[in-house]
């Protein structure tokens, strides 16, 4: 009316917006369970038991590293292949997976080098000479402890107190380095 040319935009412009509520925001990661009827968690638990077990075969004293590390790897990897972040809690639970497949390899290889060994007439003459050789060493007690190797119940029964110490400190340290990986990795 007042000679000012009338657009279509502006006419679009004028007329009410349509409300649209805001979008609601995606569902929340579904929580990870981590138990042995997980097939993604037990796969991985298994390869991190595998390379630790070898890593502590080789470098033994290095157990101190190797047991955290292998629960903190599997939980690494774990984090990797599915996208889930794990709560310390179940981190150490990956752990104690990771944990219960490495004693089973370590108590089966300790178990056949022990049974190799006490088999070895060699090996036995030559720990009883290493024996004999300290100085403050009895030579008749170099005997008797070669003698109590080669007696089957006293063997069961070292090994029978030795594997539950074996099996406290594996499944302690790889809980320990799953939690503390689950920890780390959610920051």
């Amino acid at each position: 009316m007042c000679a000012k040319p009338q657009r279509e935009e502006e006419f679009q412009a004028t007329q009410p917006a349509t409300f649209q509520p805001p979008a609601a925001p995606p569902p929340p990661p579904p929580v990870a369970q981590v138990s042995f009827h997980n097939r993604i968690a037990v796969q991985i638990a298994l390869m991190a038991a595998s390379m630790a077990a070898l890593l502590c075969w080789i470098f033994v004293f290095g157990f101190v590293i190797w047991l955290p590390a292998a629960g903190f790897v599997a939980v690494h990897l774990y984090h990797r292949r599915t996208g889930q972040s794990l709560s310390p809690v179940a981190g150490a639970r990956m752990g104690w997976i990771t944990g219960s497949f490495l004693f089973g390899i370590t108590a089966l290889l300790f178990t056949i080098s022990v049974i190799a060994f006490i088999n070895s007439d060699t090996a036995l003459a030559t720990l009883q000479q290493q024996m004999r050789s300290v100085p403050w060493g009895d030579p008749n007690s170099a005997a008797q402890a070669v003698k109590m190797l080669q007696n089957p119940a006293t063997l069961i029964i070292g090994l029978l107190c030795f594997l539950p110490l074996l099996f406290a400190i594996i499944m302690s340290f790889c809980a320990a380095g799953g939690a503390l990986g689950a920890k780390i990795l959610a920051k």
